[in-house]
Parts: C-alpha cells; sequence; structure tokens
C-alpha cells in the first residue's frame, strides 16, 4: 500500500520503512476502534456455550504413593504407606480449614468440594489398606503384620476425622445459614479459637508421621489431654451464658455443643497418629503417658 499513489505522501514517517509501519500501527488501531465494542457480546455467546466446569472439577488427582513393585520389600512399602497418609493428613487438614469458614459464610461450592473431597479420601483409605494387606515378607511377618495393622489404623481415623467435617460440620453449617442463627460473639470466639487449637494439632499429626518423632508423639498425646480439658471449660463458659438467658446462646445451644464435640473428635482422629510411636517406645500404658 506505501507504494500506491497518494499514500505514501499521506503517512507520516521520513522513509519508506517507517511509512510502512505508521501504517501498520493505523490498520492495527482500526481493527481495535471496530471489534472492541463486540467483546461483551462474544464473552456472554461464549459463556452460553461453555458452561462453567462444577465445584472441585478441574482438581487435579494427587498422585498415590503407593508402589505395588515395593510390595515384595517391607520396609519400602510401609514408606509409600507413611507417604500416603501424610498426603492424606494434608487433605484432611485442609478440609478442616475450608469448613469454619461455611459457619461465617455457608458457601454450597465449598460444601460441596468439601463432601466430594471425603469420597476421595475413602478411597484412598480403603486402597492403602488393601496395599498394607499385600505386603509380602519372608521374616518376621509379626512385625510387618503389627506395622500393616498401625498404619491401616491410622488411615481408618484419619478417613473418620474427614467424615465429622464433611458431614457433621457441614450439615450444621447449612442447618445455621438456613435458620438464619447466629453464635453469641462469646461463643463464636470460643469456637474459632478451639477450632485453631484442634487445626495445629493436626499439622503437628501430619509432623509425627513424616518424622516419627517420639518427642512429637509425646506432644501430640498430650495435646489430646488438654484438648479434652479445654472443651469441657468451654462447655462450661456456654452453660453459664445459657444461665444468662442469651437469646443468641440460646438458640445456637445444641449447635454450640455439637460443634464442639465435632472438633474434639477430629483432634482424637490426629492424635492416633502417636499411638503406635508411644507404644513401641513404651510410653503409653493404658490410655496414660508412662510417668505423666
Amino acid at each position: 500500500l506505501v507504494g500506491v499513489p497518494g499514500v505514501a505522501a499521506a503517512l507520516p514517517g521520513a522513509d519508506a520503512g517507517h511509512q510502512a509501519l505508521a501504517l501498520h500501527l493505523l490498520f492495527n488501531g482500526g481493527l481495535l476502534v471496530v471489534f472492541l465494542p463486540l467483546i461483551g457480546p462474544v464473552l456472554k455467546l461464549a459463556a452460553a456455550l461453555i458452561p462453567d466446569p462444577p465445584a472441585g472439577a478441574g482438581t487435579p488427582a494427587v498422585p498415590s504413593a503407593l508402589d505395588p513393585a515395593a510390595l515384595s520389600h517391607p520396609r519400602r512399602a510401609f514408606s509409600c504407606a507413611v507417604r500416603e497418609l501424610v498426603l492424606m493428613g494434608g487433605r484432611v487438614e485442609d478440609m478442616l480449614r475450608r469448613v469454619m469458614p461455611l459457619f461465617e459464610k455457608y458457601d454450597e461450592n465449598v460444601a460441596g468440594a468439601i463432601r466430594d473431597e471425603l469420597a476421595r479420601l475413602a478411597r484412598m483409605s480403603l486402597e492403602l489398606r488393601i496395599y498394607l494387606a499385600g505386603i509380602r515378607a519372608d521374616r518376621n511377618e509379626k512385625a510387618v503384620g503389627t506395622r500393616a495393622f498401625d498404619l491401616a489404623g491410622i488411615a481408618m481415623n484419619l478417613e473418620a476425622g474427614a467424615d465429622v467435617i464433611a458431614r457433621k460440620m457441614v450439615r450444621l453449617a447449612e442447618r445455621k445459614a438456613l435458620e438464619n442463627l447466629s453464635f453469641s460473639e462469646d461463643g463464636r470466639r470460643d469456637l474459632l479459637d478451639f477450632h485453631d487449637t484442634v487445626l495445629r494439632n493436626a499439622q503437628l499429626g501430619i509432623s509425627v508421621l513424616m518424622t516419627e518423632n517420639p518427642e512429637l508423639a509425646r506432644a501430640l498425646f498430650e495435646q489430646k489431654e488438654k484438648v479434652r480439658d479445654l472443651a469441657q471449660e468451654l462447655e462450661r463458659k456456654h452453660l453459664e451464658r445459657l444461665r444468662q438467658g442469651l437469646s443468641e446462646t440460646i438458640e445456637t445451644s445444641s449447635m454450640h455443643l455439637d460443634l464442639l464435640r465435632a472438633l474434639k473428635a477430629i483432634n482424637t482422629s490426629f492424635a492416633a497418629i502417636a499411638y503406635p510411636l508411644l507404644h513401641e517406645s513404651g510410653d503409653l500404658l493404658s490410655s496414660r503417658l508412662a510417668g505423666s
């Protein structure tokens, strides 16, 4: 076009190269002016033709740590099983982190994602138990069986904790939203603080799984006792608010107590991670630590 008579004279630039660049910029600018107003309608059309993915869709699947080739090598197989338990523990911790905001503002997409996570964890737990049952040993079968039993028990406890979150806590949050209920300010603060305590213990439990450190295991077990005492103290505080006749406390009393007990049950699921280590070290006698 620069070579067309009259065009070059209308374009800025000292030579043909600069004039060609100017023509290119003018052409793109013209396209922008013409098509920019069409972006909105095109986006609406695309949204209508391509629906949003369902909640939780597109989440990349976490690859399993369970290696079938290690089944004839117990040490390697148990290492794989522990890594899988760490993955499970992290998923339950994430569920616990996401569930509490539902009591502030209920979101069905988040609630649905938590329920879906329970299904994935149940499948992981089953596959792990099947894997542990398939570990083969030429010698010391009793020790191998004990280790497999301990790890299977941890998997079942983690699944039980996830079940409490996805079924009990999510249902309580949904009910609170449907009935338009509110916790008293003191009750709300107590629940949030208790949740934070349980969340820290969940993280400690995962650390015990990763390190198999007896000192961390002892600390985790001791936290179970502290959480039990704290839950009883928070129940007493709640009953005191009931005696004061606070309307918000009365309306949410059963929900408040159910939530305290649910969180305590989740804490127990993670505390159980410590039991095999403490039993092996001789620290665990009956239900108390030796020397405590």
